[in-house]
């Protein structure tokens, strides 16, 4: 259970970076 978890919160992680440097491109771009 712990590792099943483990891996949903690194993926969260992995969205929440991804989030971040579309946001940091379009500031950029404008």
């Amino acid at each position: 259970m712990a590792v099943a978890t483990h891996g949903l919160w690194i993926m969260l992680d992995m969205e929440l970076l991804l989030d971040h440097l579309v946001n940091n491109n379009q500031n950029h771009k404008t």
